[in-house]
């Protein structure tokens, strides 16, 4: 029977937690060596190793059994595999842990360094519905240790470039002051009292980080999936917010982006909050007030990515994450519904935050994706859902937003160009869209084009006369009367 593993696995568990508390009342006292604090932390990687073995005959059984219930799904292997989550998490939060093991899991090669996080999203995946808060419990505990360690590291290069900066100044009295501050040395005692104790090599941070973020991404993009159980989706959600985004904002973004459009308000709430996005639905906004529209839904004191980075990865026919090129990433043109708006959206923001900042050629692709979310509204066929109706409404707002920008971007609609839609493909559905308020907006539109005069002059023909022959507006103006006269007189206008 299972009743030996049991007692062993819960006589683990009482050890585990009773060396990590002496461990951690030990860590950095005066009577306490760096080699007798390295066995401690042996002694645990050991216990580690033996619960990581014993997740993953688990999952081993629960992959070769996927049209079966696996015979692991027993009263004893749950109480097993329940022990196993808890001594992982009572691991992760104990500093002696994170002073070793987790320096050794960030500092190793790629092909190892994440094995406990590619492990524990697996078990968040498959794991038993009763257990799978104990995985997602542990995983949480993993994250806030790599955030921890994450935060040290930056914090301990900015401190280093300080003081490089001092003593560039060739004032000793400066670097003396950088050294001696009892200020500095104090907040410093306390920053890493109750975290992790690091060896600094500001020269190999960047490659690190790196190496973290190439191993991490294929890991969140896995399980990031929408046919995977709602904890997978939210745990990638966590991930890529709260630590990913601090070592590769635009692999974060992108990941954020596709999430955000996910079928569970949780793993879209996550990623919508850490895009910076606002939860207040886009109705919310005046039509009229396009560059309000982006300043409303800006991220505040986060940091933004270049427009020209963002777009580069999310309309592109091949998108690269990183140093992650693969099939299995999804184009825009796969994203959901609620996806599509919150990438024109967050795109929007970082337009407008480089003001203008972005490259043409940028500024042409967002464009296209533009028109292309626009066409997909142009006919009789387009849909009238909610979400459809959100996705028009953020689209016609992004393109004033856009045009009101970018001289670059309204050129290409008063000449041949690329897009799939033209400026009277524009006043066509200024007219017919489903939805009033993008109506509204892309008639605003139209009007930003109408109005740079810059456009339309040409040197044999004056200003006035130009302006009407090249527009074409009295098409336009007709159209809108015939349109007004077709109308019973008593039509309320709004």
């Amino acid at each position: 029977g299972a009743k030996p593993y049991v007692a062993a696995i819960d006589l683990l568990f009482a050890w585990v937690t009773r060396m990590t508390t002496y461990c951690d009342n030990v860590v950095g006292t005066e009577g306490s060596s760096s080699i007798q604090q390295q066995q401690h932390a042996d002694l645990l990687i050991q216990a580690q190793s033996t619960v990581s073995s014993i997740l993953n005959s688990y999952l081993l059984s629960a992959s070769s059994s996927m049209h079966a219930a696996p015979a692991t799904n027993n009263e004893g292997n749950h109480a097993i595999r329940d022990a196993a989550y808890g001594i992982y998490c009572i691991q992760f939060r104990s500093r002696t842990w994170q002073n070793h093991a987790a320096e050794m899991t960030l500092n190793s090669d790629s092909s190892s360094n994440n094995s406990l996080v590619k492990q524990l999203f697996q078990c968040t995946g498959k794991e038993d519905e009763k257990l799978r808060p104990r995985a997602v419990a542990a995983l949480d505990a993993l994250l806030s240790a790599y955030q921890q360690r994450i935060r040290i590291l930056l914090a301990t290069e900015a401190t280093l470039q300080s003081i490089q900066e001092a003593s560039k100044s060739n004032s000793p009295a400066e670097i003396s002051m950088q050294q001696d501050n009892p200020w500095l040395q104090d907040a410093e005692k306390d920053d890493t009292s109750n975290s992790m104790e690091i060896d600094p090599k500001p020269n190999d941070l960047e490659a690190s980080l790196r190496q973290l973020s190439n191993s991490l991404v294929p890991l969140i993009w896995a399980a990031a999936q929408s046919y995977l159980p709602k904890a997978s989706r939210v745990a990638a959600a966590r991930w890529a917010s709260n630590l990913l985004m601090e070592v590769d904002m635009i692999s974060a973004c992108y990941v954020l982006c596709f999430l955000a459009g996910d079928a569970d308000p949780t793993a879209s709430s996550i990623a919508r909050e850490g895009l910076g996005l606002s939860p207040v639905s886009s109705k919310t906004v005046a039509g009229t007030e396009s560059l309000a529209f982006s300043s409303t839904t800006s991220t505040g004191a986060k940091p933004l990515p270049a427009f020209t980075e963002i777009v580069n990865v999310l309309f592109v026919s091949s998108p690269t994450v990183g140093d992650y090129s693969s099939n299995r990433l999804k184009r825009y043109g796969d994203f959901s519904i609620k996806g599509k708006a919150a990438s024109l959206r967050f795109s929007q923001v970082c337009l407008m935050n480089d003001f203008y900042g972005g490259e043409d050629e940028a500024v042409l692709l967002y464009l296209q994706a533009l028109c292309e979310t626009l066409e997909m509204f142009d006919g009789r066929q387009a849909s009238s859902g909610p979400s459809s109706i959100d996705l028009l409404d953020e689209s016609s707002a992004s393109l004033q937003s856009t045009l009101s920008a970018s001289q670059f971007a309204r050129r290409q609609f008063a000449s041949k160009s690329s897009l799939c839609l033209s400026l009277k493909d524009l006043e066509r559905l200024s007219l017919e869209a489903n939805s009033s308020k993008a109506r509204r907006l892309i008639a605003g539109s139209c009007g930003r084009i109408y109005e740079d005069r810059e456009l339309w002059e040409t040197p044999d023909e004056s200003s006035l006369q130009s302006w009407l022959s090249r527009t074409k507006i009295e098409q336009s103006l007709n159209l809108c009367c015939a349109k007004l006269q077709s109308m019973r007189p008593g039509t309320n206008f709004v």
